[in-house]
């Protein structure tokens, strides 16, 4: 997820971790039910099964990193989520920015009211994934006006939204911008 190590080698399996503070502030704007079924496809440290868990939801995690602290949190596993068939109410979590369109298509595939990704804004980028926009609206992106720490060691280089998709919306999709005290611990 961290772009912060130009020049430098990526943690493996972009172990870049959400901090609790900022993973909790992006599931209270969900209005979750207690009782949902979440599935975090790329669990790491856990902070968004955490703050799902504080909601009374069931969490389902995975990782590919068997060593991925939020699997202990958790009915988890190591393993690949593009290669599950689970069917949850929403699939939440901060994706791996490589595979974050991979993702997201497996989570609209198999989320029966929605899913919620912590992506890079430039995700919005890209002709690549120009017919992926027009085909899936997101409901709702609210975007941080201050960039968020993965590493403990300064805030990171790219600016980062909360995208939601759900199911029953229908109309245009809001966009908001968080204030820059959002998250803080």
């Amino acid at each position: 997820m961290s772009s912060t190590n130009r020049g430098t080698a990526r943690k493996g399996l972009d172990r870049y971790y959400t901090p609790d503070a900022i993973a909790d502030g992006l599931v209270s704007l969900l209005g979750l039910a207690p009782g949902r079924h979440v599935v975090e496809p790329s669990i790491g440290g856990g902070a968004f099964a955490r703050a799902c868990l504080r909601r009374d939801c069931t969490v389902t995690g995975i990782d590919l990193d068997p060593a991925a602290e939020g699997l202990a949190l958790v009915d988890g596993f190591c393993g690949d989520v593009l290669d599950t068939e689970i069917g949850a109410d929403w699939y939440i979590g901060n994706p791996p920015f490589k595979h974050a369109e991979a993702h997201l298509r497996h989570a609209l595939a198999h989320a029966r009211e929605g899913c919620a990704f912590l992506l890079r804004l430039a995700f919005l980028e890209s002709a690549r994934r120009y017919r992926f926009w027009s085909e899936h609206p997101p409901a709702a992106v609210y975007v941080m006006s201050r960039r968020p720490s993965f590493t403990g060691t300064g805030t990171d280089s790219c600016a980062y939204a909360w995208f939601i998709w759900r199911r029953c919306s229908g109309g245009p999709a809001l966009l908001s911008v968080l204030p820059p005290d959002f998250g803080a611990a």
